[in-house]
């Protein structure tokens, strides 16, 4: 089985600064449940941080019709991205674990190479195209993101789960150090760019970085396609 761990807080239905409002898990799971293959047992963990913007129990059981899954409410818990993840996969019954962020857009080959890899017992960090603006028109490929991984439970386990504070205060960070301590237990792993696989716009720090100091790393996109 795979097991599909996923934390959030209002991600659900987010007012933009343009006044429209994006869907972000919505869309994440449409497009996951677009991407399975048929006949693949699949699960889907979500650790909620107390979301107030639009209750997962409201409209996740239609999203999500056919699959599995566990709203596992963090209440009394301080949002934090690794300490969510970790809830999910202590709940997951799956030998195989897909950690996956809320606001990703997946195609089916990211499904598709992740079981690959699995089946050759190494993990799958898929690389993400990250957008930058409400239209989804420019973006960069995030080549050094690791927050979207497959790997087996037991491997997760041997690296001794995801970081929490007060050693990492970023989940970019966060993430990083996880992936040094899989490297450590000796897994191998693939690490690719993924057409297809990419990261909605929301404003936040990261975006503003990446438009003020990193403009060189910065694609266009007509028509859904990487220029």
């Amino acid at each position: 089985m795979l097991s599909i761990c996923i934390t959030v807080r209002n991600r659900s239905k987010v007012l933009l600064p343009n006044q429209e409002y994006a869907f972000f898990l919505p869309q994440c799971l449409a497009s996951l449940k677009n991407a399975l293959p048929p006949g693949l047992e699949t699960e889907v963990l979500i650790s909620d941080f107390g979301s107030t913007d639009w209750p997962l129990e409201e409209w996740i059981g239609q999203a999500l019709e056919g699959i599995p899954y566990l709203n596992i409410l963090a209440t009394g818990k301080s949002y934090h991205n690794g300490l969510g993840r970790n809830l999910a996969a202590s709940k997951a019954k799956g030998d195989f674990l897909f950690f996956l962020d809320a606001d990703m857009i997946l195609p089916p080959s990211i499904i598709q190479n992740g079981l690959r890899c699995l089946k050759r017992q190494k993990a799958y960090y898929p690389i993400c195209f990250y957008f930058l603006n409400p239209g989804h028109t420019l973006g960069f490929w995030c080549d050094g993101g690791k927050g979207n991984v497959f790997m087996p439970r037991e491997v997760f386990l041997q690296a001794g789960q995801w970081p929490c504070p007060p050693h990492y205060q970023s989940p970019y960070d966060e993430d990083q150090a996880f992936f040094r301590k899989v490297k450590a237990t000796g897994l191998a792993f693939e690490n690719q760019r993924e057409p297809g696989f990419f990261h909605q716009y929301h404003p936040g720090r990261s975006v503003d970085t990446i438009l003020k100091r990193k403009r060189h790393l910065i694609r266009k996109v007509v028509n859904g396609q990487i220029l």
